[in-house]
Formats: C-alpha cells, structure tokens, sequence
C-alpha cells in the first residue's frame, strides 16, 4: 500500500476550507447570528422544559398532562417574539408553552404553572397545567377548546377598536 505524501491532505485531515459544506448561518439574506442564537437558546430551552415537564408527570409530582410543542418550535419562537408586550394580546392554547417563552415568561413561571403552585400566574395553582398566563404584558388564561379563543379575541379587538374610535388612549392599564 503506498503511503499518501504530506503534500496532499488525506480525507480526515481535509482541511476545512475544502469542505463540501458550506455554513448557511451567515450567507446574504439570513438573519443575523445573534438572532439565530437567541432563536436557538429559546427553542432548547423550550425543550429542556419540555422534558422536565415529562419527568414531572413521571413522578407524579406535577403536570396533571403533558402536550408537548416538539415539531412546532420555530413557529411557535416567531409568534412568541412577533408578540409585543403591553400592546397585544395572546390567547395560548395548551401547545403553546415556546410560544409563552418568547413572548416573556419565565422558566421558572412555566415550572410553577405545571406544578400547580399557589404563586403560579395563571391560576395561582387552581388550575390544569399548560394553561399559561401573565395578565400583566397581555398573555391571557384562556380553556383549551381553540373555538372558545375566538369571542374572547373579537371582544379585546372591538373594544380596542372602540376605544380609538372615540379619541382615547390606547395603552392598556395593567393589574399589579
């Protein structure tokens, strides 16, 4: 067997430069690292609390249910960050944790919301778990039939829309 010269690099020392695949991360018309990272830290911490939340229900020692947000990560990451808070409104459904992440609760809110503590945000512990909410920056505790979303959304919107209409202030007033 001939031995390979130095010169000519072998397939494992194959210098990166010469690779076949090339990085998409910062080609034109991506989105900035900084923000693919943020993208990222989000959705793998989305995940890190999903399989807390299977451990708990495994336990018996929260979660009364699990649906997991796997295969939905990236829609729910762009409609948790298209979320503005104190100005929008979200209605979460079940699924929607990652969308609750992005959109600004905490991991720790999350955890106590599935473990139905008295200092969750949602119910304060009198509720099922994954019904998430955070009245003060518009994040709203809705039941899980996504038909029953709806007449709550129209009335935020009509009311919003009634109150521009008539010359007032559109800031809403948040609880404490």
């Amino acid at each position: 067997m001939e031995k390979t010269p130095k010169s000519q690099p072998t397939m494992r020392e194959k210098p990166e430069s010469q690779s076949p695949y090339k990085s998409l991360a910062d080609a034109p018309g991506m989105a900035e690292i900084e923000k693919q990272l943020e993208w990222y830290r989000l959705i793998h911490l989305g995940r890190l609390l999903d399989n807390k939340a299977r451990i708990y229900l495994r336990q018996a020692k929260g979660w009364s249910y699990h649906a997991s947000h796997a295969g939905h990560d990236g829609i729910q990451v762009a409609l948790g960050l298209a979320f503005r808070p104190n100005k929008d409104f979200l209605f979460p459904y079940y699924r929607d944790m990652l969308t609750c992440l992005a959109a600004g609760l905490t991991p720790h809110e999350i955890i106590l919301n599935g473990l139905t503590k008295a200092n969750d945000l949602a119910g304060g512990g009198r509720h099922m778990s994954n019904h998430f909410s955070k009245i003060s920056v518009g994040i709203w505790n809705v039941s899980s039939a996504t038909g029953s979303h709806c007449g709550l959304k129209k009335a935020c919107t009509s009311a919003r829309l009634r109150v521009r209409r008539n010359g007032g202030s559109d800031s809403r007033k948040t609880r404490p």
